[in-house]
């Protein structure tokens, strides 16, 4: 009798195993210890290697299923009227091949360079008013390229230099709502919900926000980010792209950096370690999966799945 319960035991965890289970968590579930389910399983694959006749590669069946996925493309560091005109127009024109169900502008879209701290040319001709009005023009181009997409834009360090100069040159009015970011470029209007600095945007398990940590080297920053939120993160502002990965008992976290469309070589920086892009994120919300895609513009070109998108003069 003692014989046939081991022998029954023995099949529920072969055939909890080759279903996929763990065989900690069989032996857990059992109330057996680990060694004794990898016994078992020794055991079972030696009697496998046995009955064949030949080498061969063991491998599991593989079932495709067509399931429906989120998609998600978040753009960052725009810089407006600072950006690359190449960059961006090949970015949006994936967009448009794209069509994804949510865009996340993920900070410092608008330069506001004319409100910033730094000294500014005297014989420039850009005024604060016309960087506002360039970042509209964009912001309902946009809109009206994805009708249908929910689009989020969240405050960025750039941003917040109207809040900033505000306070520090003109409290009294700082206060004013239709001085406020969102306010000045009319984010309303265009069905663009504003986001901001205390706030992240979520995508499945994945949080998109602007960032404040800068470390040397790509992904250093998002790493940062990971380990104080614990979680997957997104983030813009460094202008470098990169893609970590942590596994702890909760799962495996990513830590996105996103890249940037500004200027690739901007006068006041000296050969920076930056990357031209942005990402793309599929998420199946039934099985919590979650695929990332980065993409990378060179001089104005991007290659995705055999299409070449390349920006050309007018």
């Amino acid at each position: 009798m003692a014989k046939q319960t081991t022998t029954e035991l023995d099949d529920v965890i072969r055939a909890r195993v080759t279903s996929g289970q763990s065989q900690k968590s069989v032996a857990r579930e059992l109330g057996v210890t680990e060694w004794r389910v990898r016994t078992v399983m020794r055991a079972e694959t030696t009697r496998q290697i046995v009955r064949r006749k030949k080498l061969e590669v063991r491998l599991r069946v593989v079932q495709r299923t067509t399931v429906p996925v989120r998609r998600c493309l978040v753009l960052s560091d725009i810089h407006i009227p600072y950006h690359d005109q190449a960059a961006l127009a090949v970015a949006m024109r994936y967009a448009q091949d794209c069509q994804p169900d949510t865009i996340v502008l993920n900070g410092d879209i608008l330069d506001a360079h004319e409100v910033s701290s730094h000294p500014r040319d005297k014989h420039a001709i850009i005024t604060f008013e016309d960087e506002l009005s360039e970042c509209r023009q964009f912001l309902r181009v946009l809109r009206s390229q994805h009708r249908k997409a929910a689009i989020y834009y969240t405050m960025g360090n750039h941003e917040h230099r109207v809040e900033r100069y505000l306070v520090n040159h003109a409290p009294d009015l700082s206060s004013l709502p239709g001085l406020s970011i969102d306010e000045l470029l009319d984010l309303k209007a265009c069905d663009i919900r504003f986001v901001d600095a205390r706030g992240k945007v979520a995508i499945g398990p994945l949080e998109v926000f602007h960032g404040s940590i800068i470390r040397k080297d790509s992904g250093n920053s998002a790493r940062g980010h990971l380990q104080r939120r614990g979680g997957s993160v997104l983030m813009g502002h460094t202008h470098r792209m990169g893609v970590i990965a942590r596994t702890d008992r909760h799962g495996v976290h990513w830590g996105i950096e996103n890249g940037h469309l500004s200027h690739p070589d901007p006068t006041w920086a000296s050969d920076p370690d930056w990357q031209q892009g942005f990402t793309e994120i599929a998420f199946e919300a039934r099985s919590g999966h979650m695929a990332v895609r980065q993409h990378h513009i060179d001089q104005g070109k991007l290659v995705v799945d055999g299409v070449l998108y390349r920006a050309t003069v007018r």
